[in-house]
């Protein structure tokens, strides 16, 4: 499946960047933006909370704002696993049939992943850590 793979997040001294790579050309409607410019939506990050990427059929995904919604609700504490989890079964109640999923990750460091319709994998990668470490996430 082709989609829009989101490259998040860069941690420096607790600041967070973000970055987007799209050729869904399979999944976009003619005549459409992609999801990538559109803030909250593919990608979001805020400095005192965390930061979520997401991937998969961008013009559904782009009427909910995943991952504003994932680091919304990190931000009133929930940990990243339940948040994207949440924000990921927010869109499959209105659209059972859609292929998505975000990662998340916290100030902390903690990261999680939720997805739907697919099976996902990303990865992650500290100072602490020798290598990538790749995770694979079921819906």
């Amino acid at each position: 499946m082709e989609g829009s793979v989101p490259q998040n997040v860069s941690y420096r001294r607790k600041d967070h960047s973000e970055g987007l790579f799209g050729s869904a050309k399979n999944l976009i409607f003619d005549c459409r933006v992609g999801d990538g410019p559109i803030a909250g939506s593919s990608s979001y990050a805020d400095d005192e909370v965390g930061a979520c990427g997401a991937t998969g059929d961008g013009d559904i995904m782009m009427r909910f704002l995943p991952c504003y919604q994932v680091v919304e609700s990190m931000r009133l504490g929930m940990e990243p696993k339940l948040a994207a989890q949440d924000a990921i079964k927010r869109i499959a109640r209105k659209f059972p049939d859609f292929v998505g999923a975000v990662f998340a990750i916290n100030k902390n460091g903690l990261h999680a992943g939720a997805c739907h319709g697919w099976t996902f994998q990303y990865s992650v990668r500290s100072p602490e850590m020798e290598d990538v470490e790749v995770f694979t996430v079921f819906p």
